[in-house]
């Protein structure tokens, strides 16, 4: 649970991480504009507190109050959490450096976009097949196997026609 508060411990934590936003990817957390990328890079930081840090959303309100943003409130904060996935769409270099602080998900991410690309490049016959029941799959693999068996059997006789002159 997202329970944690606000302490000195993680309040030196978050301003290295603050700090290494702006040495690795040149964005200062406590810079106010509105436009652009910006909101999507305060949208991850607040993830990260969020997630990795498990600071709770007044927690993460109160570090930008400490550090001059006095109108963050905790619904300003929820808005944020839920506008992320929309900013990891939009821009691509948010979404990688999301993956570099949760590399477990990269994994899940890539499992997904499997199974996603399995299911949309199904056949007929597997689209058919894929919503069966499992109590019902033997019964059906029985029915295809007997079908091939009769195939088998059907091109195994062989006619021979002789012609009288």
């Amino acid at each position: 649970m997202n329970n944690k508060r606000l302490t000195e411990d993680k309040i030196q934590e978050v301003d290295k991480l603050k700090e290494l936003f702006l040495d690795k990817y040149s964005f200062d957390i406590l810079d106010k504009s509105r436009d652009g990328i910006h909101p999507a890079y305060r949208s991850l930081f607040n993830v990260i507190l969020f997630r990795k840090f498990k600071l709770n959303k007044s927690a993460i309100s109160k570090y930008y109050n400490i550090n001059g943003w006095h109108q963050k409130s905790h619904a300003t904060i929820i808005n944020s959490l839920r506008k992320f996935e929309i900013h990891k769409e939009a821009y691509k270099e948010i979404d990688c450096i999301f993956y570099e602080f949760f590399p477990e998900l990269l994994k899940k991410k890539e499992k997904d976009l499997l199974l996603k690309y399995k299911v949309e490049n199904q056949n007929e016959l597997q689209k058919a097949v894929s919503n069966i029941p499992k109590d019902r799959q033997s019964e059906l693999l029985e029915m295809i196997n007997l079908r091939k068996d009769s195939w088998n059997w059907k091109s195994k006789d062989k006619v021979k026609v002789y012609v009288a002159t």
